[in-house]
């Protein structure tokens, strides 16, 4: 409860016995008759101040208990929010990883089966272009936005470089030129997934700690 509204019902509950006793020292105006004497009448409204009084109270209990369960309620909601968020962030920062494309050159490439490899990894990757594409281009949220987009752009390259593996073991017939060219392709994945790694995971960090200031900010109002 604010300090202001505190303050106004202590000033009410001071006030509205010298204004019941001012009110009852009055002379009944045109001589109108009345039942009882000041003695009734202040029992009256002692009574009938003391059932609005008690009323009030108990609205005002149950409303600020309401209010309460609600204020829980959207802290727990928003609490579980950044827990799914975490684990959401964690599981996309996980997908910068090129090892997956790594082809075994020490022996024999067994070309049918590295394309169908790189092909499931294709659909895979795929679809979570396209939930990435559609978050970014539809969230309101400015941070989820930009890691998105970082995001998205991570998974073309990755996309990228899983047909230039393809065209690699579709187009090199001779061992030995396909072995250079496969090793030639993907020497520098380290240093891509590491450049893609800072990038996408320094949108993350915004965006997670943006929305956890959120929730501070939530339970402080609460408090």
């Amino acid at each position: 409860m604010k300090k202001e509204t505190f303050f106004f019902i202590i000033l009410g509950i001071l006030i509205i016995p010298i204004i019941i006793n001012y009110v009852l020292l009055i002379p009944i105006p045109f001589n109108l008759p009345i039942i009882g004497n000041n003695v009734d009448w202040l029992s009256f409204w002692g009574t009938y101040l003391g059932g609005i009084i008690g009323a009030f109270v108990s609205f005002t209990i149950l409303y600020l208990t309401l209010l309460h369960n609600k204020k829980e309620a959207e802290i727990e909601r928003k609490s579980n929010q950044l827990l799914q968020l975490k684990k959401d962030l964690a599981e996309r920062l996980s997908d910068i990883n090129f090892m997956p494309l790594y082809i075994d050159t020490a022996n024999d490439i067994n070309v049918s089966s590295e394309i169908d490899r790189l092909n499931m990894l294709y659909k895979i990757h795929e679809q979570k272009s396209y939930t990435a594409k559609f978050i970014y281009d539809n969230d309101e949220n400015e941070l989820a936005k930009q890691f998105y987009k970082a995001y998205f752009d991570f998974i073309c390259l990755f996309l990228a470089q899983i047909n230039f593996l393809k065209n690699i073991l579709i187009n090199k017939r001779n061992k030995d030129e396909l072995k250079l060219s496969v090793e030639e392709q993907i020497k520098n994945f380290p240093t891509i997934q590491y450049s893609l790694l800072i990038l996408v995971n320094e949108a993350a960090l915004k965006y997670y700690e943006s929305e956890k200031e959120k929730l501070v900010l939530l339970k402080s109002s609460f408090l």
